[in-house]
């Protein structure tokens, strides 16, 4: 069983059209955090969760930054490490596709996100990687 999840990041596309916006990593909530165990232990369907400190880095040179309220569909390849109940670190790999909703961003910063939502899940593959 996995008991912790560490080190969230993400290759981003947009949904409608494919094209890559860019490599991003965020935060979980610890509601998020435990949403994404259950899924991970029990196949439990994931409802919405709270992602908070996104950052966008290595953003495609016309990137355009999200605006707060208004709900974008994304592919992402979410990365992460997952710790078993023995206290192995493991890499894992989630392909799916969501809905993005900002709740805050920052104007100083448009690369950056202080907190947004996910919702919408279509997974595609949920897998331990060798990385």
């Amino acid at each position: 069983m996995y008991t912790e999840i560490n080190n969230t990041g993400a290759e981003v596309y947009d949904g409608p059209t494919n094209k890559y916006l860019g490599k991003a990593t965020f935060q979980l909530s610890q509601q998020a955090e435990e949403a994404l165990l259950s899924l991970l232990n029990n196949g439990k369907p994931l409802g919405p969760m709270i992602i908070s400190n996104i950052d966008y880095f290595l953003a495609a040179d016309d990137y355009i930054p999200t605006v707060p309220g208004r709900a974008y569909r994304r592919y992402g390849i979410l990365t992460a490490t997952v710790k078993t109940d023995d206290g192995v670190k493991r890499p894992m790999e989630v392909r799916a596709a969501y809905d993005f909703k900002p709740r805050e961003g920052n104007k100083e910063n448009p690369s950056h996100v202080n907190c947004a939502e996910m919702s919408n899940f279509y997974f595609q593959t949920v897998k331990e990687t060798d990385q």
